[in-house]
């Protein structure tokens, strides 16, 4: 008895010493545990997508591939498929498993002597704890913490909070993080939409995700996944017949290289840019925002062919500068497998030359693959002397290549290929909604991954004669009309001993003596504009540049008139809307709306308001009352009188190649001193589309390159494919405006019924409509000239 006694204490003290050191220990470890408490308000970083204009995804950006999706959203056959493969208790215990952690420990015993990996017991509680608190140090330490930290999450979340975590957190491979990312790189379909195959297949991943990527080891990935939609069977979440017919399914993963042929590389990039400005850019990264863009994708399509396809036009039309290489190695493609090329293009080697035949035959690389073809077309290439100067005409392929030359092609048909090569030239285009300012497309350059410089928004160049337009806009509004006549003769302007004469020309060298305002514009005259600009003083366009916003701060010269100031594509287009709308004030925009991750709209582009729109419905006036917010800085009236001339530029003016037939078309073409920089600026009713061209590091683009040889072609292009399937509209003639017949040569009103030399003249009610035969003349200060005149004698000042 008395040994009983002594066994029993000796026991007592054992059980107290281990209750003593247990205390201890969960205090050590307890003490250590991290703070759990942002998990009960926990926002994880979410992705950021912009969205078309039609709602087409086309870009994410995120630190981190996931879409947050809540756990009401998130189907129970997926929410089955995880908790059967990673935890079937996970409803019935407190955060960690004993009976699973018994049967590893058995199995783990056994694997140990069987040189088999052993398998975890994790329940999904402590894979949360894991995810959020710790890190992935493989100790006892870490295990122990987990298995706390998963007692503790149990206590203070509810099973669906744990779950919502886990689903949206847990890696799942291909760099996607969560089961809604996951559904989309894998599957390319919402959760919604996936079959119970697809769920087994996600819920497979967490367990070693590169291990089971079908592209790599689908046998592996194939019996894992069937492994899972078996748990699901006994766990009696699916029944037998559909086990039966889902088993049987393949692993069918989209495939991603099926991208679009047009870029929206630039577009995209400026809307990064603007988000980061108006918010920050941990917020585009992580905010889960959602942005809808003005991007309207058959038109970005079609922009972008039509500037590529220019640029690409003018470079050959220049010559050739040679290959890009000789590589007389077999496996010469090594060097660009996976080097993304620009355009449509192709990388190809030249195999043999055919001399009778005059055929190229090359190998081709694309998408890591070789095949053989010929060259088709490389008549072209002939050599590239500089300053548009270009050598002799081909004739044969050895003229221009060596064997184991490489070159860039484009695919004609099935075999046959087209000669390419990167266009030295850039350029830039946009198309926008002249009445809103909405950006419907832009392409900042020829290639995006060669330069990212965005020449829509960033370059700055001088815009040549596109803004002597808004030099004519100021004459109209300052009582001069569109008959009244300007003297077109030489002007010589005094600028000192130390900068001489300026003796400004037109193009040509011309001079057309007295000329109505409207064949200033329609034929780009200089000297014309440069009498308009003195005669209303710089003060005048200076003001209209700072009005319509296409340069700040101009300085009062007349040089300035002629387009010598600097401003970018956007700024201009925007300026050209307002002539195009009305007189509306227009601000270039990209992004329509912005909503967080919770779908509230935090952004919303507003060009108007709707006056009656929270009014009670009335039947008998359903229409809502809509005022635009636009600030009105043009008469309507002048504003149409410049769109009605800008129109007989493309009539029978500078801007003529860009006519159409059935399309009304107002635009002005732009050429710098020395053909540095070609501008096309034109419109129809519902679109208006800038184009401008020039090289990076400014020099001429040749001899007889101008706006209308070089930016109008892309201008054309655009608007023959945009209207394809559309029908153009006329432009909106205001009310107050008059259509009066005049003589095109002399501006006075003409009684002619029928006169190839007449044409319809828009003008203002309150205008003088007396027979003008006043001459517009210089300022004071211009020397007196006589000029005979054979009808009667007057003086012009020059």
């Amino acid at each position: 008895m008395k040994l009983l006694i002594i066994q029993m204490r000796y026991l007592l003290y054992g059980l107290l010493g281990f209750a003593i050191f247990f205390s201890a220990f969960l205090i050590f470890f307890i003490s250590q545990l991290p703070d759990d408490s942002l998990l009960k308000n926990y926002k994880p970083d979410v992705m950021t997508r912009i969205h078309a204009s039609n709602g087409e995804l086309v870009k994410e950006y995120s630190k981190e591939y996931r879409i947050f999706v809540p756990i009401d959203n998130i189907p129970e056959n997926l929410k089955n498929a995880f908790i059967s493969a990673e935890d079937k208790n996970f409803y019935n215990h407190y955060g960690i498993d004993p009976v699973g952690i018994l049967r590893a420990f058995l199995k783990n015993t056994y694997y140990i002597f069987s040189n088999k990996r052993p398998e975890g017991a994790s329940t999904i509680t402590q894979q949360v704890a894991k995810n959020f608190l710790l890190s992935n140090e493989l100790s006892i330490s870490r295990k122990v913490k987990e298995a706390l930290l998963a007692i503790k999450i149990d206590a203070a979340l509810s099973k669906s909070r744990i779950l919502e975590l886990y689903l949206n957190q847990i890696y799942l491979g291909s760099g996607t993080y969560g089961v809604a990312a996951a559904s989309n790189r894998y599957f390319n379909k919402s959760l919604e939409e996936l079959d119970l195959s697809e769920v087994s297949f996600l819920a497979a991943l967490p367990k070693a995700p590169s291990r089971y990527n079908p592209k790599r080891n689908y046998e592996k990935s194939f019996s894992r996944r069937n492994w899972v939609l078996k748990r699901m069977y006994v766990n009696n979440h699916i029944t037998k017949n559909e086990y039966d017919v889902f088993v049987k399914n393949p692993i069918k993963i989209t495939s991603n290289k099926n991208k679009p042929i047009y870029s929206s590389d630039y577009y995209l990039e400026e809307i990064r840019k603007q988000i980061i400005n108006i918010y920050d850019e941990d917020f585009l990264y992580g905010g889960g925002l959602s942005v809808r863009s003005s991007l309207n994708t058959s038109v970005q399509k079609i922009a972008d062919i039509s500037l590529k396809s220019g640029l690409l036009d003018y470079d050959k039309r220049n010559g050739y500068r040679g290959v890009i290489a000789n590589n007389s190695k077999k496996n010469w493609f090594q060097e660009y497998v996976g080097i993304e090329q620009p355009h449509n293009f192709l990388i190809a080697k030249i195999l043999k030359l055919e001399e009778k035949k005059g055929k190229v035959a090359i190998e081709v690389l694309q998408d890591e693959n070789i095949f053989q073809g010929y060259l088709s077309n490389f008549n072209w290439a002939r050599k590239s002397l500089g300053k548009g100067y270009l050598g002799p005409k081909i004739e044969k392929g050895s003229e221009i290549f060596k064997v184991n030359d490489i070159v860039h092609v484009s695919r004609s048909n099935d075999n046959s290929f087209h000669l390419e090569q990167i266009p030295k030239i850039n350029g830039a285009i946009v198309a926008m909604d002249p009445h809103t300012g909405r950006v419907f497309a832009l392409s900042g350059g020829f290639d995006f991954n060669e330069s990212n410089f965005n020449r829509v928004y960033q370059a700055k160049r001088q815009p040549g004669s596109s803004f002597k337009p808004f030099v004519y806009m100021s004459a109209l509004e300052n009582g001069l009309q569109p008959n009244s006549l300007i003297l077109d003769a030489p002007f010589v302007l005094d600028q000192g001993k130390a900068l001489g004469k300026w003796k400004p020309e037109n193009y040509g060298k011309k001079f057309y003596g007295p000329s109505t305002l409207r064949k200033g514009i329609e034929n780009s005259r200089n000297l014309m504009t440069i009498r308009i600009a003195q005669y209303l003083g710089m003060d005048h366009i200076t003001e209209m540049a700072e009005r319509t916003n296409i340069m700040s701060n101009m300085p009062p010269v007349l040089s300035m008139a002629l387009g010598a100031g600097e401003t970018s594509l956007i700024k201009l287009t925007s300026a050209y809307a307002s002539l195009a709308n009305g007189g509306k004030k227009v601000e270039a925009s990209l992004i329509d709306r912005i909503q967080d991750r919770r779908g509230e709209n935090i952004y919303i582009l507003d060009h108007a308001i709707c006056e009656n729109c929270n009014q009670p419905y009335i039947e008998e006036n359903p229409k809502p009352k809509i005022i635009n917010k636009s600030e009105i800085i043009f008469d309507e009236i002048n504003a149409y009188q410049m769109v009605s001339i800008l129109k007989g530029a493309v009539e029978r003016g500078t801007g003529r190649k860009t006519k159409i037939e059935g399309i009304e078309i107002a635009g002005k073409t732009g050429t710098t001193n020395n053909n540095t920089d070609a501008w096309f600026l034109g419109f129809t009713s519902d679109i208006i589309v800038g184009v401008y061209t020039g090289f990076d590091i400014p020099e001429s683009l040749g001899k007889r390159e101008t706006g209308s040889s070089v930016a109008v072609p892309i201008f054309k292009n655009f608007i023959k494919n945009y209207y394809e399937n559309t029908k153009a509209l006329p432009f909106i003639i205001p009310a107050g405006v008059e259509l009066i017949k005049i003589d095109y040569e002399t501006g006075q009103i003409s009684n002619k019924i029928k006169d190839a030399k007449t044409i319809y003249e828009a003008f203002g009610k309150n205008d003088n409509l007396s027979n003008l035969k006043e001459t517009l003349v210089g300022s004071e200060g211009f020397q007196i000239i006589e000029i005979e005149n054979s009808e009667e004698n007057e003086f012009l000042i020059y």
